[in-house]
């Protein structure tokens, strides 16, 4: 059980890190080693082939021919039964994927991606924005550390268009950001 430990031990450092009240690059540092560290435990982590759990510990048990991978519980029960039953094996899905598809499908949006003038004089048509806003607004997505979703992203830009006392419409920087981040 030390890989548990040692994952819950690098979520309370991250919760630790993250409860700061203003973060900097040491402490990115520090939360993609921590992360790191997380991921090498997880990577440890073993399954039951008899019952599906997860441990760091499993043992393997052959009797009359038949092997398995087994947790402490199941081991112990299957020596007092004397037999290993196996459960079936996962069903894995009868769907195939058709690669050609996937790939003209991921080449037609890179296709139909425009560039930023283009972007911005649409925005520039649709919305009453002037170029100058729409540059701030991009560099506000830009400025944005990790991705968000799209209802995240209006409400970060609405705030930090407040805190910048900029004069625009609710509706007109919903349609920007969209366009922007379409």
């Amino acid at each position: 059980m030390r890989s548990f430990q040692d994952i819950e031990a690098s979520a309370q450092k991250i919760i630790e890190i993250c409860g700061k009240g203003q973060l900097k690059k040491s402490d990115k540092d520090r939360l993609l080693k921590v992360q790191a560290e997380m991921y090498a435990c997880i990577e440890n982590l073993l399954e039951c082939d008899l019952c599906g759990c997860i441990s760091d510990l499993l043992v393997e048990i052959k009797i009359h021919g038949i092997s398995a991978k087994t947790c402490r519980n199941c081991g112990i029960k299957v020596l007092e039964a004397g037999e290993i039953k196996k459960a079936s094996s996962r069903r894995k899905s009868n769907t195939t994927r058709n690669v050609k598809t996937e790939s003209k499908r991921i080449s037609s949006v890179k296709l139909e991606k425009k560039s930023l003038p283009e972007i911005h004089a649409e925005i520039e048509s649709r919305t009453d924005l002037k170029k100058t806003e729409i540059r701030k607004i991009q560099k506000l997505i830009d400025e944005i550390p990790t991705p968000m979703n799209l209802t995240n992203t209006i409400d970060y830009v609405s705030r930090e268009v407040e805190i910048a006392k900029l004069k625009i419409d609710l509706d007109d920087l919903k349609v920007a950001i969209k366009l922007i981040m379409a």
